[in-house]
């Protein structure tokens, strides 16, 4: 009667460990989905950074384009806008001349 009982104990052993490695497996496998997962939403993450850098350097276009557009409507351009008369020479003119 010993022998039957370490025997079917065995058996039960056998057959958790049986268990216990379809388990594992089942396991292993959802880790590596979730590996895999979690590389392609940072993959996207980088991809979503790499387009927003992109879109904002078009936006920024944009807004010189329409700024541009609007100085010429004003008959005006960019460099004139921004010209300031150099008052110093002029001065330092006046000096030398007085």
């Amino acid at each position: 009667m010993g022998n039957e009982i370490s025997h079917s104990l065995l058996l039960e052993l056998a057959e958790s460990v049986r268990s216990i490695k379809q388990r594992l497996g089942g396991l292993e496998t959802d880790v590596a989905a979730l590996r895999k997962s979690v590389l392609n939403n940072n993959v996207d993450i980088v991809n979503n950074n790499v387009d927003c850098d992109k879109h904002s350097v078009e936006i920024s276009k944009l807004k010189d384009h329409i700024f541009n557009a609007k100085l010429l409507e004003e008959g005006r351009s960019r460099s004139v806008r921004h010209h300031k008369p150099n008052d110093k020479r002029n001065q330092a003119k006046s000096l030398v001349l007085t």
